[in-house]
């Protein structure tokens, strides 16, 4: 059976009020406890693309996104994919707004 899709959901990238910023920053993030060492692939001081070293925790998951030379950064993370995953921040962070000179 054929369906038509109607009002079909933009790409998430599309959705974003922010652009990401490509970046290689080293970082930890903390769930229940446990450390897991990262790098930050691009940001905004909404959210952010991080590549883990370590196991995947799951979409839905809280977390806290300590990027090295920033305040820490309560997140949930989004998606996982390919030992990536992305994350939204909980609250706007004006440290990293202010370092990629967002408005």
């Amino acid at each position: 059976m054929n369906r038509i899709l109607v009002g079909m959901a933009k790409p998430y990238q599309e959705r974003r009020s922010l652009r990401r910023t490509a970046i290689d920053l080293p970082a930890a993030l903390y769930y229940e406890g446990a450390s897991i060492g990262c790098t930050v692939l691009n940001l905004s001081s909404t959210g952010a693309k991080i590549q883990i070293h370590g196991p995947l925790e799951k979409k839905g998951d809280k977390i806290v996104v300590d990027i090295e030379g920033f305040e820490d950064v309560a997140a949930t993370i989004i998606w996982l994919s390919n030992g990536c995953l992305g994350v939204a921040f909980d609250h706007r962070s004006q440290e990293i707004a202010a370092y990629l000179e967002e408005e």
